[in-house]
């Protein structure tokens, strides 16, 4: 099962819980965070050393977080979530 969290402005969640997260759901991950406005997003973060990188975009933003357990579908970047379902 896959981990989704949601975290509110100004909220930082740990390093080591975002590591044991990635840690129990291996299989990709991805975020979305509202900057200026828009709604960015940044998937296919297959390694948690990517992730954390990454990560630093949105550390501090309003944001949502998906850690992949893949039950369907590849194990690839492009099954990483979220998905856009419209622009």
């Amino acid at each position: 099962m896959c981990l989704a969290i949601y975290k509110p402005r100004g909220v930082r969640i740990p390093e080591d819980s975002l590591e044991e997260g990635f840690r129990a759901n291996p299989h990709g991950a991805g975020f979305a965070y509202v900057a200026g406005g828009r709604l960015e997003v940044v998937k296919g973060l297959m390694t948690f050393a990517d992730f954390l990188s990454a990560w630093q975009l949105a550390e501090g933003r309003q944001a949502i977080i998906h850690f992949r357990w893949a039950t369907h579908g590849s194990r690839g970047e492009d099954m990483t979530h979220p998905f856009w379902v419209s622009r």
